[in-house]
C-alpha cells in the first residue's frame, strides 16, 4: 500500500514539474479538480472543470492583466469575454460560471472546446512519456487517443476515464 502511494505521489510530482508545465492551463485544470474534490464530487464533466478554470483565472487576467502565455487559450477566453461583454474584473466567481453555463457566444464555445480537447490529455501525458515518444505533436488526435487508451488500462492514472 505504501509503495503504491509513493508511486502515485512521484507521478503527481512529475505531472506538476516545470518540465511539463509549459502553459498555465494545466495548473488551472488541476486546481479545478482539487476544488471539486474538496466539495466531495467524484464525477466531473469537462465543462464544469473548464468553467471553473476560467472563473479562477478571471481576476488575475482581467484585473492584473497577468499574461498566461501568448498561446494560452484560457487567457484569450477571459480577455474576449471581459472586452466583449464588459464584465467587471471583480465579478464574483459564481456570476462568471453562470455566464459561461448560459453563453451562446460561438467564439467562447470554440475556445472552451480547445481546452476540452487538450488540457485533460496533456495533464496526464507525463504518465506515458515512453509510449508517447513515437507520436508526433503534429498529430494531437492520435496523441489524445493513445493517452485515453493508456489511461483506461492504467490503475495508477489520475483519471478513471479521460
Amino acid at each position: 500500500m505504501i509503495d503504491k502511494l509513493k508511486k502515485r505521489v512521484r507521478i503527481l510530482e512529475k505531472v506538476l514539474s516545470d518540465q511539463y508545465i509549459t502553459l498555465s492551463y494545466k495548473l488551472f485544470w488541476f486546481k479545478s479538480i482539487l476544488h471539486f474534490v474538496v466539495l466531495g464530487k467524484k464525477k466531473l464533466k469537462f465543462e464544469e472543470l473548464v468553467n471553473e478554470m476560467i472563473a479562477t483565472a478571471w481576476y488575475m487576467v482581467a484585473e492584473y492583466k497577468l499574461n498566461l502565455g501568448y498561446k494560452d487559450t484560457l487567457q484569450k477566453i477571459v480577455l474576449h469575454i471581459s472586452q466583449k461583454y464588459g464584465i467587471s474584473s471583480s465579478e464574483p466567481k459564481k456570476k462568471i460560471i453562470e455566464f459561461l453555463e448560459a453563453t451562446e457566444d460561438l467564439e467562447v464555445i470554440a475556445m472552451r472546446k480547445i481546452l476540452y480537447n487538450y488540457v485533460p490529455y496533456r495533464l496526464i501525458s507525463p504518465f506515458y512519456d515512453v509510449e508517447l515518444r513515437q507520436i508526433s505533436n503534429t498529430k494531437p488526435g492520435l496523441k489524445n487517443l493513445t493517452i485515453m487508451e493508456l489511461s483506461y488500462s492504467d490503475e495508477d492514472s489520475l483519471s478513471d476515464r479521460v
